[in-house]
């Protein structure tokens, strides 16, 4: 019987990259919460909607999460073990913010 390994380091990168714009974004407050709630919202028929995209960053390899932080940067979770930094203007930062490449187990 063939057992299955589990390969968490991805995932807990994805993680950490949630844990830390969670820490770094100003807490949302209970009042703006019940007002977003209360607000009248209009819905718009599937065939009118449509989808656009533009890539935005090159030389990311497997990204597996994405969040935005409150200065404009975004941080993205790659599959291999690495957390970068993409700012709008100057783009994806050549050194990871965080490597947890040597704890990835590649077989």
């Amino acid at each position: 019987m063939l057992r299955r390994r589990c390969r968490p380091v991805p995932l807990l990168a994805g993680l950490l990259v949630l844990v830390l714009s969670a820490l770094l974004l100003p807490p949302a407050s209970a009042a703006g919460t019940a007002r977003a709630d209360t607000s009248q919202t209009s819905r718009v028929p599937l065939t009118e909607l449509t989808v656009t995209y533009e890539q935005v960053a090159f030389g990311l390899q497997r990204p597996i999460a994405l969040t935005g932080l409150p200065d404009g940067r975004m941080l993205i979770a790659e599959k291999n073990g690495t957390v970068r930094a993409y700012h709008p203007d100057t783009g994806l930062a050549a050194e990871p913010v965080l490597d947890l490449t040597a704890r990835i187990d590649t077989s």
